[in-house]
């Protein structure tokens, strides 16, 4: 029903030529008369009868034309590109549609110029090994993590020290003005703060550090230009601190009670074995990743592909559009950053604009690559990871769900991260050049250890199976068979015949 065939290709802006059979022109031309003329009411017919030459002189032959050209020509495209194996960048632009003449009783022959996704010639990523990082988790490593749940287990408690310290709970007074105003704003009373943590106003944690409990002390500072009142915006104010109390974090002993509240450990040294055993697999999964991403880079050298410039454009706007996620989710405005960097808009995108091209190859090799050796994300692989997307934010409503797994963006991102993964993983497997080191030792030993008593406990299942049946009656499996006896009288007894 449908031909094409590539008649152009200008860097990725493919020009297609399509040509409908005549069979298929007609059947849209007498579905489209069936479907306008259930739309039009036309005197002395129901709807839907009215013979094709009557309708045409309510509606126009163009409006007949139209209907079919919108049934026809979408699938013919989508044909097209099925029989060209090309992925489209855009939505096509049509030619040769303005005055069809689908009452010719021969084909309709149109072309599409649209921007796909370039052929990828893959470097032999197969030849390509690379060395791990191998590094084991060190003593000094475990007592780290120790610290790190010591201070997370640790209390405050009174202190007869009078002189705050960072790390200290002090109990503190503040009193702030502006030109002699006071701000209520910027005031507190009887409130604890951790000293040293950056709760309170920049250099607020310096000032506080080192004071005396009952001792007042007064300084001046210029409030952030970020500040949430904007009236206070980059003001000078004049505070006046009294700390009141110092509390001292206390840690709890590191012996075998209080290991026994983190995992199913019963001693120090027990919590100490499955630290280094989960640092450890951290750190391999960490050295995978770090292969696989040098060995994609590799790959990206060695393959051959020129990226379509509407795929540059759109992956420079993709990183343009992180890129002000980050600073918002950093507490910037996307004003202060671009201060901050002295550039302009422009110039921010111009910055990433000469990086997209690189990107954009990337993301073609990736993609390739998922496709040779079948990595693609499966329709249930892409909801799932929709749906751990949706669970990060907290969204726990059973419709806002089930329309965010259907969201055609949310699903394309979740297959892109799941593509990635999946070519990540597989280059990590497929250029170490130590690959019988790529797992963790502690845990290939258990496996081990369990194969081997699983094949014990099979081979005793089966010999106890094979006594069983030794000792069944009729068995022959009781030993050798007993010679018959010799008949009397035989020759072989030495006696003759009388």
């Amino acid at each position: 029903m449908y031909k094409a065939s590539v008649i152009d290709n200008d860097q990725g802006l493919v020009t297609l030529e399509i040509v409908v059979s005549k069979d298929a022109v007609r059947q849209a031309l007498k579905s489209a008369v069936r479907r306008v003329g259930q739309r039009v009411s036309v005197p002395g017919f129901r709807r839907g009868k009215a013979p094709r030459m009557i309708l045409e002189s309510y509606v126009g032959r163009e409006a007949i034309y139209d209907e079919a050209i919108r049934d026809v020509v979408p699938k013919a495209y989508e044909e097209a590109l099925k029989e060209a194996d090309l992925t489209p960048l855009e939505d096509p632009a049509f030619e040769g549609l303005e005055q069809p003449e689908l009452d010719s009783g021969e084909p309709l022959t149109f072309r599409a110029r649209v921007t796909v996704k370039p052929e990828v010639k893959l470097g032999d990523y197969k030849a390509i090994k690379l060395d791990r990082e191998k590094r084991e988790v060190t003593d000094a490593d475990i007592d780290r993590v120790l610290e790190n749940l010591r201070d997370r287990r640790g209390e405050f408690a009174p202190t007869e020290r009078t002189i705050a310290q960072s790390g200290d709970l002090v109990t503190v007074d503040i009193k702030a003005s502006v030109d002699g105003e006071p701000v209520e704003e910027l005031s507190v009373h009887d409130t604890q703060v951790p000293v040293g943590m950056g709760y309170l106003l920049e250099g607020m944690d310096d000032e506080i550090e080192g004071m005396t409990v009952g001792e007042p002390k007064e300084f001046k500072a210029v409030i952030p230009e970020d500040f949430g009142i904007e009236e206070l915006q980059d003001v000078e104010a004049t505070f006046n601190i009294l700390v009141k109390d110092i509390k001292v974090k206390q840690l709890p002993e590191l012996d075998d009670e209080f290991a026994k509240d983190f995992g199913n450990v019963e001693t120090l040294e027990e919590l100490r074995r499955d630290i280094r055993h989960s640092m450890a697999h951290r750190l391999l999964a960490d050295a995978r990743r770090d292969l696989a991403e040098r060995a994609l880079d590799a790959l990206v050298t060695t393959s051959e592909v020129e990226p379509p410039k509407l795929l540059v454009e759109q992956e420079a706007d993709r990183a343009f559009e992180r890129l002000q996620s980050r600073v918002e989710e950093q507490g910037l405005t996307w004003d202060q950053y671009l201060e901050a960097k002295n550039q302009s808009e422009d110039d921010a995108y111009q910055e990433i604009l000469e990086l997209a091209p690189a990107a954009a190859k990337k993301l073609l090799v990736t993609e390739a690559l998922a496709k040779e050796e079948n990595l693609l994300p499966t329709t249930d692989e892409v909801s799932i990871a929709v749906a751990q997307m949706m669970s990060y934010v907290g969204t726990q409503n059973r419709e806002v769900l089930q329309k965010a797994i259907v969201d055609p963006g949310l699903r394309q991102a979740a297959a892109e991260g799941i593509l990635r993964d999946k070519v990540l993983e597989y280059l990590a497997q497929t250029c170490d050049s130590d690959p019988e080191s790529a797992e963790c030792q502690e845990c290939a030993a258990l496996e081990a250890e369990a194969k081997a008593e699983k094949a014990e406990a099979k081979a005793e299942e089966e010999g106890a199976e094979q006594a069983v049946g030794a000792s069944e009656p009729g068995s022959t499996e009781e030993g050798p068979e007993s010679p018959e006896p010799e008949a009397a009288g035989s020759p072989e007894d030495g006696e003759e015949d009388n």
